[in-house]
């Protein structure tokens, strides 16, 4: 009988399984004898080139095995949902090997709803919630809690059949608990809930739970049931009225610290009845961005979160009215159904503005960067003049890479400690762009790109930044330069009237060439690993960088580099 002496796991930035090309983190245990385990965590920016599209691979000692894991919405680079009942979607797929072209009658096709899928949630469901009610009884705190109910696509009915597997249970707790208490009681209920006996008593294999850190803390568990991979959150949060979101203070005038995931409720209901008959429409344009690198609104990514969507179909009803809104896209269009909101200072830059309808200050392309505005354009603009996606999709699922630039890299990490997400990214966002221009003007070339579109000046630096809310809080902010060391002296053309012999007397070197002096100056910094580390740790009041991110890096910082880094072109 073969014998297990090593299992590979692979995962993306967020912990979620991933094939090995596309990975980002290794967990790689290994057996000994009489079952020692050993396990080690390896990290690539690049993924490992390992022939498989598997998320695991098991190494006996006399074969190989695959094993495969299944996808959800919120974690695409998962294989499709699926199992031997024929529950869950599947992606399309031809023969051949070479994937398919998503054109309109394929993307329509690929999202239809599946009623197995549906029945086998609605369970779950209707289980956890249960199981959530009587642990509050028990707890005796029923009069803290005012609801339990599922938000998220799954109760608007906008969820993707290959990835429906996600449902989020949320607890809204009474005025009157704290932020605190709210996620102390909510994190004590998750935990009572999602326990290893109620798995078991439900059926579910592979389970486990973990505490998670975001806006608030609350429990998520992974599992599987009937075959079919499922990931259940139970996520707190506490009672506001519209009203006192849009005003952001309560009712007695305190101002709100922390709003976040209090629209949710609000926005489920919304959506539930604004959506009504155009689902469907939904779930494509979800799986268009997806499957053209549109998707994510993570601050690695910077692209459309799932509820963006459901807000761009609310307000041009179809698929097809969203195309062309974009194909055809000026510079400030605003989307915004109330007609309320009014650009500030803090978002006057972006390229459009996508309002959320039920709360008139949040603008919901705070995070996007330039480069996926142009992308998101010329996508639309090839959708309709071509019928069909401008990406294959792969026989594993998959829309074919996205055109890339290697260059080298400098990053700088350091713990998060900011509550609010949107916060984090707009400091993040103002302290990397600061952090590039002290590079420049310390002589690394940091490359930017130009192009226009639509007549919108798209400029964008070869950056990125990760999403520290779900990487325990680690921040990191990436900057491709040109080269990550620079001689230590340049040449600076003096003006025509400079006072040659005064420059001289300075102690520095003038030459003539062609007609023209130049002063050999000399610089502060050749390695770019300097340049940072001075405006992050030394001199961070130099740096430009916002307030929040400087007291954060006050805490600490990690600057590393890296040669042949890898950027997303926009197109």
């Amino acid at each position: 009988m073969a014998k297990l002496i090593k299992i590979e796991k692979f995962t993306d930035d967020d912990k979620n399984p991933t094939t090995p090309i596309n990975s980002t983190y290794q967990y790689v245990t290994i057996f000994g004898e009489d079952d020692y385990i050993e396990t080690e965590v390896l990290y690539s920016e690049d993924g490992w080139d390992i022939d498989t599209d598997k998320t695991s691979v098991l190494y006996y000692d006399d074969e190989i095995e695959d094993e495969e894991i299944t996808a959800t919405e919120d974690n695409p680079n998962r294989e499709p949902a699926g199992s031997a009942d024929g529950i869950g979607g599947q992606f399309a797929s031809k023969d051949g090997g070479s994937g398919i072209t998503l054109d309109r009658e394929t993307l329509s096709k690929k999202v239809e709803p599946s009623k197995e899928m549906y029945e086998l949630q609605t369970k779950v469901e209707d289980n956890v919630t249960d199981k959530i009610d009587n642990v509050i009884d028990d707890m005796g705190i029923g009069n803290k809690v005012k609801s339990v109910s599922m938000q998220g696509s799954f109760a608007k009915g906008t969820d993707l059949p290959s990835s429906g597997s996600d449902l989020d249970i949320f607890i809204v707790f009474r005025k009157g608990v704290s932020i605190d208490e709210k996620d102390s009681l909510g994190l004590e209920i998750g935990k009572k809930v999602l326990t290893p006996e109620f798995a078991e008593s439900q059926g579910w294999t592979d389970f486990s739970v973990e505490e998670i850190t975001a806006t608030g803390k609350y429990a998520e568990s992974y599992f599987k049931k009937d075959g079919v991979q499922m990931e259940v959150q139970i996520v707190p949060t506490n009672e506001l009225s519209l009203k006192e979101i849009n005003n952001k203070q309560y009712e007695d005038g305190t101002p709100i610290k922390e709003i976040g995931m209090t629209r949710t409720p609000h926005q489920t209901r919304y959506m539930k009845e604004a959506l009504k008959g155009k689902e469907g429409e939904v779930r494509m344009l979800k799986q268009f961005m997806k499957d053209t690198h549109l998707y994510d609104s993570s601050m690695k990514s910077q692209g459309f979160s799932g509820y963006s969507a459901e807000v761009l179909v609310d307000y041009f009803d179809t698929f097809d009215g969203v195309i062309d809104f974009f194909a055809n896209m000026k510079d400030g269009d605003m989307v915004d159904k109330n007609e309320t909101f009014v650009p500030n200072q803090s978002n006057e830059k972006n390229k459009f503005h996508l309002i959320d309808p039920i709360d008139k200050n949040r603008d919901l392309i705070t995070a996007f960067s330039p480069m996926k505005i142009g992308r998101t354009i010329k996508t639309a603009q090839y959708w309709q003049e071509h019928g069909e996606s401008p990406y294959k999709i792969e026989d594993n699922g998959k829309p074919s890479k996205m055109p890339s630039t290697k260059m080298d890299s400098v990053t700088v990490s350091y713990q998060n400690t900011q509550g609010n997400e949107d916060t984090l990214v707009g400091q993040s966002r103002s302290s990397q762009i600061s952090l590039i221009d002290k590079l420049e003007t310390a002589g690394f070339g940091v490359r930017m790109e130009k192009e226009s579109v639509n007549g919108i000046n798209v400029d964008y630096p070869r950056s990125k930044m990760n999403n520290p809310f779900k990487e325990d809080g680690e921040a990191k902010i990436t900057i491709g330069v040109d080269s990550l060391t620079i001689p230590p002296t340049y040449e600076r053309e003096l003006s025509p009237k400079a006072n040659i012999e005064r420059v001289k007397e300075g102690g520095k070197k003038v030459i003539t060439r062609d007609g023209k002096n130049y002063s050999i100056e000399t610089r502060k910094w050749t390695d770019v690993a300097d340049a940072i580390e001075y405006y992050t740790k030394t001199d961070p009041k130099a740096s430009g960088m916002k307030e929040g991110t400087k007291k954060d890096m006050a805490n600490g910082v990690k600057i590393s580099t890296k040669e042949n880094d890898t950027f997303e072109n926009m197109f």
